[in-house]
């Protein structure tokens, strides 16, 4: 298990790869006590690079659901493939938590402010995994940076400064 953070404001954003399970929940507990004595209330968890998760990995997210609530804080559960969502549906507790299919809906979710749709594209393209996109597998490869980006690659679009692809043609 791989946990990568990147931070929108005040929202940490959390990428969860590989396996949530005995063994690797411990350690995402502890992780997640460590940032729950900070000031950061507010948690998207991407589980979109996530094979596989058991009981041990959702009492873990279900223990930080509960921590959250309790200290006026959030949680948003996002890139859920269809086991782990399974998963999450046939324990019955898919209620307990918010889930979003992407990071852009997580963080309107959250309250900040909706990207438009290109830069919403970008951002999934850039941030898919197996796109082969250097982006993707690149350390600056941080969800602040990739929103960035893809709202000046919309602005230069939209303001014509930057041909389109179709443009081109």
């Amino acid at each position: 298990m791989e946990i990568r953070e990147s931070k929108m404001g005040e929202i940490t954003v959390l990428q969860v790869t590989e396996r949530l399970d005995n063994k690797t929940s411990r350690t995402l507990g502890q992780d997640l006590e460590e940032r729950l004595k900070g000031q950061g209330r507010q948690f998207i968890i991407d589980l979109s690079e996530l094979e596989f998760i058991n009981s041990a990995g959702i009492r873990t997210l279900v223990t930080l659901e509960k921590r959250l609530s309790g200290a006026e804080g959030s949680l948003v559960l996002c890139g859920l493939d269809p086991q782990v969502r399974e998963v999450f549906e046939v324990s019955g507790l898919s209620w307990l938590f918010s889930i979003v299919d992407s990071r852009a809906t997580a963080m309107k979710t959250l309250g900040l402010p909706s990207l438009g749709p290109l830069s919403e594209l970008a951002e999934r393209l850039l941030t898919e995994p197996g796109s082969g996109h250097p982006l993707t597998t690149s350390p600056a490869n941080s969800a602040p940076g990739i929103a960035a980006l893809a709202r000046v690659a919309e602005q230069l679009l939209a303001s014509g400064a930057v041909g389109s692809p179709a443009d081109s043609e």
